[in-house]
């Protein structure tokens, strides 16, 4: 027997206009959402470059692991904080001069 579920999704009792209203207010949260997860993710890209990092060296990390990387207190669990970039370069503006 068919999902009878399936049928829910297709019933209308509402009009255009709130259909459209619905679909704009949908499409405002979309928005913000979007919005605001691409502001996190360049406000802290140096966290997410340091993630990037290690998931590429170790292939995993625990939440130990990941709250160390965005509190900046790794010392003790073998992650040395912002020693280089996600390419392998230093990190350090110093390096290098």
């Amino acid at each position: 027997e068919p999902f009878l579920g399936r049928d829910m999704g297709h019933i209308r009792d509402y009009s255009e206009t709130t259909a459209s209203a619905i679909d704009a207010e949908i499409r405002r949260l979309m928005d913000t959402a979007y919005k605001n997860a691409e502001n996190i993710l360049v406000t802290h890209m140096d966290k997410l470059h340091e993630v990037a990092k290690f998931l590429f060296d170790h292939e995993k990390m625990s939440g130990e692991e990941f709250e160390a990387v965005m509190t900046n207190t790794s010392v003790g669990i073998g992650i040395d904080p912002v020693d280089t970039n996600i390419d392998g370069t230093s990190a350090d503006p110093s390096v290098g001069i």
